[in-house]
């Protein structure tokens, strides 16, 4: 029999979202960390339950599993399990074993079967648990078989995860979430608003993160960036693109550093992507950035930050978000400043991990409505954000496409 995968299987896939420790071993289903009580009446949290797997193969489908009809028996790796007292739970006694079922050493089987028969594989391993940690639980309230171990992707040539996106199972949106796979996306720019952008992007399925960006991360950068920073990080004074890309190194792949500056020479590279999110200082350059996409019809959000000190020496200030594409760019003129920010309060790195975090969640949800991930009944093409920091207002002006 060839391999089969759980995500392709209901029940196993719902074992696995509720946060039982499942696996598949030679075509066996194998579930661990089960609490039960042993002989000695010590309770144990490492009980592992093996079955065999009746599946159903049809050609160039999928494999998934069928009614576990012909197998109704399971195997045991542990000491046989007891009530509270230490007296064996005679009920579910078939042998005593000592073999191996598949690559795993199992020292009991039980036997319980249902008038009807066990409807599918969820339902036979949720019942031999129920009985077995029974006395277990009764003792200690807070042990469970749910223990969400943390689950190496199995399945990486359709993910860029390196574990398993439980959290998009569980409330069953993986189909939504995927709508952004096979994405390329390119980030200019990792200062305060851009690195949230990046920290949020690599939560979504994107399947190339491209990251522009020319300056070395320093120490005043750790006060505007997500995450914890540590001191060693600031030794060997990397650039923001290699210190980003190892940083999110365990969590995903797809990844890619370019620790450049977007110029005339090599802007052109952005006409690669499906999706470009600028969060670079107003400058020349950035006008003719964004004349070249909007020549070339690449769809690009823009994000801004205007700060300074108020009258009353607080700081007051501006954000924005503006979204163009092929049929919606005519406000872009007059939306966007290209002003330079070295002389404001701004310019000066001024720690603002608030606003720009504000700004990033802002930009990567317009993102997600934008490929359909999100709803998006408004379709509006900019938002602008002005912070009246003083009196604690926000308010917001969109425009309706």
């Amino acid at each position: 029999m060839s391999n089969i995968q759980i995500d392709h299987s209901k029940d196993l896939k719902k074992l696995r979202d509720e946060g039982y420790s499942v696996s598949i071993r030679e075509n066996y289903l194998v579930v661990e960390d089960i609490p039960y009580i042993d002989e000695k009446a010590t309770i144990k949290k490492d009980g592992i339950l093996v079955t065999n797997l009746e599946v159903i193969q049809i050609p160039n489908m999928p494999i998934v599993t069928s009614s576990p009809i012909k197998q109704h028996v399971i195997y045991f790796k542990g000491s046989f399990p007891c009530n509270k007292t230490g007296k064996p739970i005679e009920g579910i006694r078939h042998q005593t074993v000592n073999r191996s079922v598949g690559s795993i050493l199992c020292n009991h089987s039980f036997s319980n079967k249902p008038s009807t028969g066990y409807k599918d594989y969820y339902e036979k391993i949720v019942r031999y648990i129920e009985i077995i940690s029974a006395p277990a639980i009764s003792k200690n309230s807070t042990l469970t078989a749910k223990v969400f171990k943390i689950i190496p992707n199995e399945n990486k040539s359709d993910s860029v995860f390196k574990f398993l996106d439980t959290n998009s199972s569980i409330s069953g949106v993986n189909e939504i979430n995927n709508r952004c796979r096979g994405m390329k996306v390119a980030l200019i720019g990792l200062g305060g608003t851009g690195s949230y952008v990046l920290d949020h992007l690599v939560r979504t399925e994107v399947s190339e993160i491209h990251l522009y960006d020319g300056d070395v991360f320093l120490q005043q950068n750790a006060f505007r960036a997500p995450g914890s920073i540590f001191l060693e990080d600031f030794h060997l004074k990397p650039f923001k693109t290699d210190f980003y890309k190892e940083k999110y190194s365990g969590f995903r792949d797809g990844i890619v550093s370019v620790p450049e500056y977007i110029t005339e020479s090599n802007c052109n590279e952005l006409l690669n992507f499906d999706f470009v999110f600028l969060n670079m200082d107003s400058d020349e350059i950035k006008r003719k950035i964004i004349s070249l996409l909007v020549e070339n019809k690449v769809k690009f959000i823009e994000t801004g930050v205007g700060l300074d000190f108020s009258p009353n020496n607080k700081i007051s200030g501006i954000g924005r978000i503006i979204y163009s594409d092929e049929n919606n760019n005519a406000h872009l003129e007059k939306r966007i400043s290209y002003e330079s920010d070295e002389e404001k309060l701004y310019g000066s790195n001024i720690q603002t991990s608030d606003i720009n975090n504000l700004l990033a969640c802002i930009a990567v949800i317009k993102f997600k409505k934008i490929i359909s991930i999100y709803e998006d009944d408004l379709e509006d093409s900019y938002n602008t954000f002005n912070f009246d920091l003083d009196g604690g207002g926000l308010i917001c002006e969109n425009n309706r496409i």
